[in-house]
């Protein structure tokens, strides 16, 4: 078990503290579509309140390619945070810290703008970690989700300030430390989505650890139309689920087929869609799927923004016992990889 410095026990009372949160959630139009990520960080946020800190929340929202886009402002961040621990009365009002704009929430709270406005946040820039750690005397990694990163916000800042693991961080590494060292038994793991390559060392790990391992979705697909990757997964007790003809979705038969084992399993590990169900069409598959694992008596762990997103639709999520915030995190967790952001705390 990770042993990670913690947030708790410790005295921020009149400190300035870099929180480097988990700000990337879905919008429509200017609106939050999905606060799941938001509210996962909200009790690290208000116990730093709580204490008297000042905070300055930062963290990016989608892929600007280093460039400012105003569509992709975190001014809709902010705010919700005003709305749900600042004063929902009052107009969250925008400023400078040193050299980044930012919204100032009750004067206890700063949110500044997107990180990946600047180039030196994904370069993982000595200087803009330098110009990022000048803001603050401590640092707190409340980001699972970008723990894969080199970042500059997720490992330059932790190597120049005292840093910390924030409340939500810690829940994510203790409980898919259970996953890898306690398993309930039956294990039953379950991989959807794409980018076979990506998810192959899980699914090598799994095939180690697990009772069952079924994989589903558009990573059938790719391991057909790539040899190499054929070739790698021969021999691993792995279950490819059977595609619809034009390779979408996952057909129901195959969802049946695996009935025995999602009832039977004392732990059920999921990540990713077995289809494309961002189009009504293709969630045929995966909303079976959603239901058998709700009704499980398993203990039941969930990751992916688009499987906790299809979930959320079918208003099942309540019935996972745990709903981790990171997608490509949590795989390469589970898979055994050094995590760039964990690291840098243990430092």
């Amino acid at each position: 078990m990770i042993k990670l410095p913690a947030i708790e026990g410790n005295n921020f009372s009149g400190r300035r503290v870099f929180v480097r949160g988990d700000l990337d959630v879905p919008l429509t139009g200017e609106k939050i579509a999905d606060d799941f990520r938001l509210a996962a960080i909200r009790p690290t946020l208000e116990l730093l309140l709580r204490q008297n800190a000042q905070i300055i929340l930062a963290g990016h929202l989608g892929r600007p390619g280093g460039k400012e886009d105003l569509k992709l402002s975190l001014l809709p961040v902010a705010e919700w945070l005003n709305s749900k621990i600042g004063n929902p009365q009052n107009f969250v009002q925008k400023t400078t810290l040193g050299q980044f704009p930012a919204f100032v929430i009750n004067g206890q709270l700063a949110v500044l703008e997107n990180l990946r406005f600047f180039p030196g946040e994904e370069e993982n820039s000595a200087d803009f970690a330098g110009k990022l750690a000048d803001l603050a005397d401590l640092y707190v990694n409340e980001a699972f989700a970008v723990c894969e990163r080199a970042h500059a916000s997720v490992v330059g800042v932790a190597r120049l300030r005292p840093h910390f693991a924030g409340l939500r961080l810690i829940a994510e590494t203790e409980k898919l430390s259970e996953v890898l060292e306690n398993p309930g038994r039956p294990l039953l793991v379950i991989l959807g989505g794409a980018k076979m390559e990506t998810k192959l060392p899980l699914i090598k790990k799994m095939a180690d650890l697990a009772d069952n391992v079924v994989v589903g979705g558009k990573l059938v697909g790719e391991i057909k139309e790539e040899p190499s990757l054929a070739k790698v997964s021969e021999g691993l007790k792995v279950r490819f689920l059977k595609l619809t003809r034009d390779g979408k979705d996952t057909t129901l038969e195959a969802i049946d087929k695996i009935q025995k084992e999602i009832a039977g399993a004392g732990m059920i590990v999921w990540n990713g869609p077995l289809g494309a169900v961002e189009d009504y069409t293709y969630q045929v598959g995966t909303r079976r799927l959603s239901e058998l694992v709700a009704a499980s008596a398993a203990v039941k762990v969930v990751g992916g923004g688009d499987t906790i997103g299809f979930l959320n639709k079918l208003g099942l999520i309540d019935k996972f016992d745990w709903v981790s915030t990171g997608g490509g995190s949590m795989l390469n967790f589970l898979s055994g990889e050094e995590l760039p952001g964990i690291k840098a705390l243990l430092a």
